[in-house]
């Protein structure tokens, strides 16, 4: 939290100049279609469903970390071509691996969001009128700021019937196995990480403008990120227990989480392409 507060406090220092000089104020909202690279989480899926086919061969990934929506809010200030102001994104993503008959039901859910904060810039070097109301515009510019990342990893494990599936992997390694009960108890565990990631994102786009008021905005870019490393959240509630979460480059798939801030060698990458649309507004300040 320190992070944040100390990023938005810099970025308003940076913006709060610049609205002195301006003749405009814009604000904005755009839903938008992103891809995402995510490639050490998904390294980290497959580990984890190789580890438990081990014992279940059944077991797989139903949900892979696909691409998705993101939502886009900008408020700025505009003076003559040059627009610049502060800019928040939330991208989100997730993983699912599961296995479930009349014996049991074992499930992992891989949940990662980031929220994104930022300042923009655009130039708007192309204006044409198309009649009294409306105009076209056409713009280019660039993002840059800090996504601030959370990684839940949630697991839920019960097992009917344990007795043709015991072994020393759940005795030892994953769950208190008690022999005098039929059934587990029912495991539930979430384990939290964080991370900051620092991103550079260019665009480009079409704009039409009503009355120089109301606006329609169609735009394209590509975020490039620079993923900071997983750490234990403090907040998480973790017990002396070994759950299976393998991570990247690393070869032993058992970690005991109970070291908040322990630090692991993989990110989340939000790199890729970015396609939005949105609808904004704007009202004149000129003196």
């Amino acid at each position: 939290m320190k992070k944040q507060i100390k990023s938005i406090a810099i970025i308003l220092c940076l913006f709060i100049p610049v609205v002195i000089q301006a003749q405009e104020i814009v604000a904005g909202y755009s839903l938008g279609y992103g891809k995402y690279l995510l490639g050490d989480l998904k390294t980290m899926q497959e580990k984890s469903v190789e580890g438990v086919q081990n014992i279940f061969e059944n077991y797989k990934s139903t949900e892979t970390f696909p691409e998705g929506l993101f939502h886009d809010v900008s408020f700025g200030v505009k003076f003559s071509i040059h627009e610049i102001g502060l800019k928040y994104d939330y991208l989100t993503s997730g993983g699912r691996n599961h296995l479930a008959d009349y014996s049991g039901e074992i499930k992992e859910d891989m949940i990662a969001s980031g929220d994104a904060l930022g300042l923009y810039y655009k130039i708007h070097f192309l204006s044409f009128p198309l009649n009294n109301h409306f105009r076209l515009t056409a713009h280019a510019g660039v993002a840059t700021g800090a996504i601030y990342n959370k990684l839940n990893d949630k697991r839920f494990f019960t097992l009917y019937d344990p007795k043709p599936h015991y072994s020393n992997f759940y005795n030892d390694r994953f769950i208190n196995y008690n022999t005098e009960f039929d059934e587990f108890d029912e495991f539930d565990e979430t384990v939290k990480f964080r991370s900051t990631n620092w991103y550079v994102q260019p665009n480009i786009g079409v704009q039409l403008e009503f009355k120089n008021t109301v606006f329609l905005n169609i735009s394209a870019g590509y975020l490039f990120d620079n993923q900071g490393k997983l750490q234990t959240a403090y907040e998480s509630t973790i017990e002396n227990i070994e759950i299976l979460v393998p991570y990247v480059s690393s070869y032993t798939y058992y970690y005991q989480y109970n070291t908040p801030g322990k630090e692991y060698n993989a990110g989340i990458d939000w790199t890729g392409l970015r396609l939005s649309v949105g609808i904004g507004f704007a009202f004149s300040i000129a003196k």
